[in-house]
Parts: structure tokens; sequence; C-alpha cells
């Protein structure tokens, strides 16, 4: 039996596309897996990540983003599924209640614990999470899948080539600080590592509608080794990572496709819930994860461009480390488990 599957996820500046990019990631494997799956997504979505999608063969419905007429909004567009899957920090126990008139599994995708779900199952990779932390917030009897096992990752950050051990010196840095970097930390990092890698290539990776893009823009035009890359694919993200020494990102879901990369990585926490996931990377050997973005200094960050530079082992070890924490094959797991569940 086909099964149908609703997906409503969400992209904003503030936010960042991280959900809708793991949830498309998380649709191709439904897919892939013979599933029928349709995305749900509003106009600012589509402003944030305005090629979301397009053709991957699912069907995105612009809706208005009024979160008391929504669930209903989206039971009327589909007129029914087998499950809905929720990504939005925006929506909660009142939505998702509402999806339960129509959809048969309510699939919440969460890495914060600060509100209630009606929720069947909850997938949270964050890397401490345990069922104990959803005690109260969610009915009994609900699932979960937990833990990097199940970040979702793009089918490209799977089965990645072997790395050869890393060389001595960084000659180039990859820069990811979200996909819309509202606070600029990719200028704070690319200054980073001129003051301590002078000679070095850096890509830096935003969106197209990145509020301080112009500004990197400008100074990528008085720096010849600067290249400011824009909506890049995923095959495109896959071949930079490729080509570079080291990385520089947040502790989101780049995070974890560093690690299935086997790219060393030093990893600024911009947000609450990238917290556990630097913090697990960092004791795992995998990233080193520096002060929070609010406390950010670039001194920091030299010291240890710095170390990394002259030892190139660490950097070989650092690489295994992560592909031994996050394998990219969360999005397949995730999806056979969810259609067990169905």
């Amino acid at each position: 039996m086909t099964r149908k599957i609703v997906v409503r996820a969400s992209a904003t500046p503030a936010i960042g596309a991280g959900h809708l990019i793991r949830c498309g990631a998380l649709g191709r494997a439904l897919s892939a897996a013979g599933a029928d799956v349709f995305f749900v997504v509003g106009p600012e979505s589509l402003g944030t990540l305005p090629d979301a999608y397009r053709g991957d063969g699912f069907e995105v419905v612009d809706i208005e983003e009024d979160h008391a007429r929504e669930a209903l909004a989206v039971g009327e567009a589909f007129g029914g599924a087998d499950a809905v899957i929720v990504d939005d920090y925006r929506l909660g126990e009142a939505f998702e209640s509402q999806c339960r008139d129509w959809a048969n599994k309510v699939i919440v995708l969460s890495d914060l614990r600060d509100k209630p779900h009606d929720a069947g199952v909850v997938l949270d990779a964050s890397g401490d999470c345990e069922p104990m932390a959803y005690k109260g917030l969610v009915p009994l009897g609900c699932q979960f899948l937990m833990g990097p096992r199940y970040a979702l990752l793009r089918e490209l950050f799977q089965n990645p080539p072997e790395r050869p051990t890393f060389s001595d010196g960084i000659s180039r840095v990859f820069i990811s600080m979200g996909a819309t970097d509202m606070d600029n930390h990719s200028n704070l990092a690319v200054t980073s590592v001129r003051k301590a890698l002078p000679d070095a290539r850096v890509d830096v990776l935003l969106a197209g509608t990145a509020p301080h893009l112009p500004s990197l823009r400008d100074r990528a035009t008085e720096d010849a080794a600067l290249t400011i890359h824009t909506d890049l694919s995923a095959e495109e993200v896959v071949k930079l990572l490729g080509a570079s020494d080291l990385a520089i990102g947040t502790g989101g879901i780049g995070l974890w496709e560093r690690c299935a990369l086997g790219i060393p990585s030093i990893t600024l926490v911009v947000a609450a819930n990238q917290r556990a996931n630097a913090v697990v990377a960092d004791k795992a050997g995998a990233s080193i994860m520096i002060t929070d973005a609010e406390m950010f200094e670039t001194p920091e960050m030299e010291a240890q461009l710095r170390t990394l530079n002259s030892v190139a082992r660490r950097r070989t070890i650092m690489g295994q480390k992560a592909r031994e924490l996050c394998d990219g094959k969360g999005a397949a797991r995730a999806a056979a488990d969810i259609l067990s569940f169905l």
C-alpha cells in the first residue's frame, strides 16, 4: 500500500533554512521507499528558500501562515493522509491536535523540548537527547527516533569516498554560518582565518537572501582568495567541502553534514538548540566547539586555527571521529522506521 505523507515545514530569515533542508532529505528518503510525499510551505518560506524542492517531484502548496486555521487548510488541500510531519518551532500541540482530524499519525521533528506536542512520533537528532526529555510533553505511547543516527542528511552525504590523510598546513577553509546568517558571523570567521591563515583560500556559503551578502561580496572584491557562494546545490556543497582542509560552521544540520563527509571543523553555537550537538561533537573529537556566538571574539578562533594548521594528524583523527559520530544514513533510517509505524 502506498502511504500518503504531508510535510509541514518552514524557513525564515530568523530560523534559517535547516528545517526545510532536513525535511527535504526525509521526504526524498520516504519517496524512495515508496511513499507519496507532499510539502506545505507558506509565502515566507518560499521567499527565504525560493527553489526548495523544485524538480524533486513534490507538490508545494502555498498557504497563508495563519496557524489558527492552518491545520484545517492543509487537511482540505490534501483530503487526508497517513501521516503529517511537522517541523516548525511556531507550531505546537493545538496545530497537531487539529491535524489528527485528517492524518492518522502526527510526527514532530524537534530539537527543542520547550512545549507540549500532540505527537505519535518525535524525531530528535540532537546529540544528547533521550525520551525522558519529553516526559510530560507528549502523549503516553509516543515513539521516539533519537540521536545523530537519525540526522536527516541529503543522500549525497551517504557513503562518501574515504578522505585521504590530511597534509601539513591548511590551504582551503569552508565557512557556512547558516543560510541567512542574520548576525554576520561569516564575516568574523573570515577575519579569523585571514589573521591565522593569511594565504588560505576561503569559501563562504550563504543563501541569496542573506542580509549581509552585499558586504561580504564587497570584501571578496578586495580579497582574491575569498569566494562567496550562494544557493548551491547539494552536489556543489559536497564538492566544496570535499576540497577543504577544514570547515567552520554552526551546530545545526551543517555539523552533521561535515561529520558525514569526515571534515574536521570548528563549530560556533548560534542558537540554543545547537549546543548539545556541538558539545557531543567536541567530546567525540570530531569538531572543536568555541564560545557561543554572543560571546564570540576572533582571537579564540584564530588560536584554534593556528593549532590545527600545525598539527595535521589531529585534523586526520578529527575527520575519522566525525564519520564515526554520524554516518549520513539518518534520513533512510528514519524513513524506514516511520513507514513501519504507519
